[in-house]
This record gives C-alpha cells, sequence and structure tokens, in this order.
C-alpha cells in the first residue's frame, strides 16, 4: 500500500492504524507562535466506532488506504441488519446498524445512495444532501400564529420527527437536510 504524510491528509481521508481502517474526521495544519508545526488529527476507527485525537508531525507517514465507491439503493432493515443493492451489478449487500450509525433514521424504502467500500466491504453509506418525505402526522396550525415564525413538531414516513413550519399539512411532501435533519421547505 502507498503512505501518505500527515501534512496531505485531509477530512474524508482513509488510513491504516494499528492494522484497523480509520477515516479522518478533522484536520488541521498548526503553526503555533515559537513552537514546531504540528497536524491536528481527529480519526474514527470504522469497525468499532471510536473517535481518537492526536497531534502529529507534518512529516509522520500513515498507510493510506483505498475506498470506492458505488451507487446503491435502500432494499429494507431485518433486526440490526440494513440490505442494500449495487445498482451496476444487482449485488446485495448489508451493513449492521452499528457501521451506519446516525445515518440509519435518514433510509427509507427504495431510496438512492452511495455505499463506500474497502475492497468488496461495506464501511458505509453517503446519503443524498436533501431528500423528500411524506408528513404522516402534525397538530393543525392555528390561525394567527403566522406572525412570528413559529414551528412545530411533525412525524415523517420513516418514523422520524422534525420541526416543521406552521403551514404544513399532514400529507404534503417536505424536504430534509440529511446533514443536519432540518426542515428546508416543500418538494
Amino acid at each position: 500500500m502507498a503512505t501518505i504524510k500527515a501534512i496531505q491528509l485531509r477530512r474524508g481521508a482513509a488510513i491504516m492504524l494499528n492494522g484497523e481502517i480509520h477515516i479522518v474526521t478533522e484536520w488541521a495544519h498548526r503553526t503555533p507562535g515559537n513552537l514546531r508545526a504540528f497536524v491536528q488529527m481527529s480519526y474514527k476507527n470504522i469497525n468499532s466506532g471510536k473517535t481518537y485525537a492526536n497531534r502529529h508531525r507534518p512529516t509522520d507517514e500513515f498507510e493510506s488506504v483505498e475506498l470506492f465507491t458505488k451507487a446503491a439503493q435502500y432494499l429494507y432493515k431485518e433486526r440490526d441488519t440494513y440490505y442494500f443493492m449495487l445498482l451496476d451489478s444487482y449485488e446485495t449487500i448489508h451493513m449492521e446498524a452499528d457501521v451506519i450509525g446516525d445515518d440509519a433514521k435518514y433510509l427509507k424504502d427504495n431510496m438512492d445512495l452511495n455505499v463506500t467500500l474497502h475492497g468488496e466491504q461495506p464501511i458505509g453509506i453517503e446519503l443524498p444532501v436533501a431528500e423528500s418525505y411524506k408528513v404522516i402526522s402534525t397538530v393543525p396550525g392555528v390561525k394567527g400564529d403566522t406572525v412570528t415564525n413559529v414551528q412545530k413538531p411533525a412525524i415523517l414516513e420513516n418514523g422520524m420527527e422534525v420541526t416543521v413550519p406552521l403551514f404544513i399539512k399532514e400529507g404534503e411532501i417536505i424536504k430534509i437536510d440529511t446533514r443536519t435533519g432540518e426542515y428546508q421547505g416543500k418538494a
């Protein structure tokens, strides 16, 4: 495998540490006044989910790991296992809930997304930035409360609860930002 220096790493890069794959989650090059420059990094172990933060010299070398992204479609969930179909080969792959993490709450049947692979092993998913969901239940808005930016809770088709403006009604389709979980507008 190829090596890469700490100064060349960026957020999202995959490196091998202690025989396990880690994804760089935060990266910053620091040059404090009268001290030597260093690279402050945080990285997440993809197997255990633990996050580590360390300082490294800019010349420290890491073993780089090549990751592939493939288009996929979410199929279904069975207990703590999520099943996806790769769109290029129609092959079905699965991932455990702890690998997907908090992104699982945004999944809905037949949703198109990207799956990140290391060789043949799936190690994560990349959701679309915004996704449309149907509002299943919400309280009706009260006339006259529209002077200010009043929000109300709503339950979506995938069971997720979000806050939406008062004018949103049951049965409407809305867009949600999958990075923040916030309402973006009507679809």
